[in-house]
């Protein structure tokens, strides 16, 4: 569970933190200097071991033109390899990936829900 309220420490961001923050502040806040967690402060970067599961062939949802991998785009899955690491606190990983588009977030949303229950249905 998460709250959003204003930032002071980036005013023109809402802050994104965990309700409880002892569940996600890490263990060691001196490191830093600071025992707050906002998801919002934080940077981007590379993770070699992420997967990229969700744009292979098991996802009839996605249109064949937005599969990069399916597609061979020259830099497909170097992009999937990124990803937000807040500052404070540690962020559990989530696959929802997209752009603008709401069909792209919905569908990536929707494929990787589908991979764990076959329960998901999608309504039009």
């Amino acid at each position: 569970k998460a709250s959003i309220s204003s930032s002071t420490t980036h005013p023109q961001f809402l802050r994104f933190k965990p309700i409880d923050a002892n569940l996600t502040t890490r263990s060691d806040p001196s490191a830093t200097g600071d025992s707050s967690c906002d998801y919002s402060d934080g940077s981007w970067v590379y993770d070699p071991n992420a997967g990229f599961d969700r744009y292979d062939s098991s996802c009839k949802e996605i249109f064949k033109g937005w599969n990069c991998i399916l597609n061979n785009k020259s830099n497909g899955r170097d992009i999937i390899k990124w990803r937000w690491k807040p500052r404070n606190c540690d962020l559990p990983p989530a696959g929802f990936i997209g752009d603008s588009l709401n069909r792209n977030m919905f569908v990536s949303l929707f494929c990787t829900l589908k991979r764990v229950s076959n329960d998901v249905k999608k309504w039009r």
